[in-house]
């Protein structure tokens, strides 16, 4: 009696919880916004603006700005508004440099055609604001399986070291001249770049020649202080021919990545060739590519204490790209059992997971009173159609540490693909 009790009571609780809504993913990017300018507010503008505000979601999403080439996105774009949510017009008002020249009539003080300085002219521009529908386009991508890139993605500090003819300098992001043009480019792969502050602090303990030399040990010290994701360390330079060449290093998840120097005719076209490139890179790495099946695995979750915590838990699974639902299957003291349908290897969920940085691994350090009771079960291997404790695996437990605090072990289990899944254990 005690235990149906315990059992309905159970029961009673993850009903409740089911009745939660899973909220969008922890990390909030602009993925699925655009804008476009636009002549005016009639049809006909709009219909000629939606395929360019969709093309720039597709863009963001493949890390590819040539993929409206492909045959499945123009068609796609052809149908645009089948995947619109929302949209509305904004005016702005924006500041012209247009050069003027005086009348071939000779004036006061003038020669005849006399160039003069550009004037700032003041304009009105009407820009679509357009939000596409998440569903709606993921769905898309899973039907043609096609990669993408979901909003999981890294925050990165970018240094970026900028050299001319009279100078170096470290663009911070108050700079009146280059202060916003990295990042808005970034914006349009869908990159999260963020310039430091270069405050008094930041002076003393970051120069031009420690960026200059890649003192890597001290820019990732220096990035903590915004993202603890990564940075960006962007070497510009304008030659004598007035040419601008580009060096980039990209650190990340414990890792380096460098390219060859890069060339272009104009900054601006070098701090995009170079955005490209670095956003290529991300994309090999938290990309999901969807396959020709459709897989239900367990995870296993343990010391979710609270309603809280549970909920950013189901909150977190069911952003994971690839996902199509999660539920709970059991709760109790030890831990929580999740299902999760989604299209794909679980593999490159586990590679997700370990790049985002929400769940972090760390070594066991010993089973203990833990250990399995059956001698014959090799703990070192996971176990396909049951489930036991595996000595030496790493375990996962949240970065901001107040999710799992435990001792905690690392599960396997088997999912109904017949592949071991691993299990997470989270802290608080």
């Amino acid at each position: 009696m005690r235990f149906k009790k315990s059992a309905i009571n159970c029961l009673l609780l993850l009903c409740t919880l089911w009745a939660l809504p899973a909220n969008a993913g922890t990390q909030s990017h602009d993925l699925f916004l655009a804008e476009v300018k636009v002549n005016s507010q009639q049809q006909r503008d709009l219909e000629k603006a939606l395929p360019q505000a969709f093309s720039q979601v597709l863009a963001k999403l493949t890390a590819n700005p040539a993929v409206i080439e492909q045959p499945w996105a123009m068609e796609a774009l052809r149908n645009s508004k089948n995947y619109l949510l929302q949209y509305r017009y904004v005016s702005r008002t924006e500041k012209l440099l247009t050069e003027t020249t005086e009348s071939d009539e000779p004036s006061i003080g003038h020669e005849p055609n006399a160039e003069t300085s550009p004037e700032p002219t003041s304009v009105e521009a009407l820009y679509l604001n357009c939000e596409f529908n998440e569903q709606a386009v993921t769905q898309l991508f899973e039907e043609f399986g096609i990669a993408y890139w979901g909003r999981s993605r890294p925050t990165l500090v970018s240094w970026l070291l900028y050299e001319d003819a009279q100078q170096r300098r470290i663009i911070n992001s108050e700079d009146p001249l280059h202060g916003t043009e990295l990042p808005a480019i970034a914006t349009r792969f869908g990159l999260d770049l963020v310039l430091p502050l270069m405050d008094l602090q930041e002076q003393a303990e970051v120069t031009i020649s420690h960026l200059w030399l890649r003192d890597t040990r001290l820019l990732k010290h220096a990035s903590k202080r915004y993202s603890e994701d990564g940075y960006l360390l962007a070497q510009v330079s304008k030659g004598q021919n007035g040419q601008w060449s580009g060096e980039w290093l990209l650190s990340i998840n414990r890792q380096e990545y460098q390219w060859p120097m890069q060339h272009a005719a104009d900054l601006t076209s070098l701090l995009r060739q170079g955005v490209g490139t670095i956003s290529k890179q991300l994309f090999s790495l938290y990309s999901h590519r969807p396959l020709n099946i459709h897989s239900t695995s367990e995870i296993h979750i343990g010391n979710i204490t609270n309603m809280d915590h549970y909920q950013q838990t189901w909150d977190y699974l069911s952003q994971l790209p690839g996902v199509q639902h999660v539920m709970p299957l059991n709760f109790d003291a030890g831990k929580t059992t999740f299902t999760i349908e989604h299209s794909g290897d679980w593999s490159e969920l586990t590679r997700l997971i370990e790049l985002d940085g929400t769940l972090s691994s760390k070594p066991l350090t010993g089973l203990g009173q833990n250990q399995s009771d059956n001698p014959s079960v090799d703990l070192a291997q996971p176990v396909i159609n049951d489930q036991h404790r595996i000595a030496g695996q790493a375990d996962y437990s949240s970065t901001d540490g107040h999710l799992f605090s435990q001792p905690k072990q690392r599960y396997y289990s088997a999912a109904v693909v017949s592949t071991a899944i691993p299990l997470y254990h989270l802290a608080q």
